[in-house]
């Protein structure tokens, strides 16, 4: 799968990835993560959920779909191309 192409947030989407992201929490505590890498892992996978640039029946449908589409490294490497692209 090539990487998706991401876009800019708007700002209320940027608050959204704040109000959303905490919902994540339990389900990657579950899985053995520490509380920091799960809240950072939280909001790196619902930043993406509204950053990529895709056709809305291409683009995963939930942060938690971005977690089951990307591994932890696709995840940081987008969320770093985000970041530059903001620079």
């Amino acid at each position: 799968m090539s990487a998706p192409r991401l876009r800019p947030l708007n700002a209320l989407e940027e608050l959204d990835v704040l109000r959303r992201a905490p919902a994540l929490l339990p389900l990657l505590l579950d899985k053995g993560l520490c509380l920091e890498d799960a809240m950072a892992l939280a909001h790196n996978a619902t930043l993406l959920f509204y950053a990529v640039a895709a056709p809305e029946n291409a683009r995963p449908g939930s942060p938690k779909a971005v977690l089951e589409a990307f591994s932890l490294a696709e995840i940081a490497a987008l969320c770093e191309e985000f970041e530059e692209g903001r620079a």
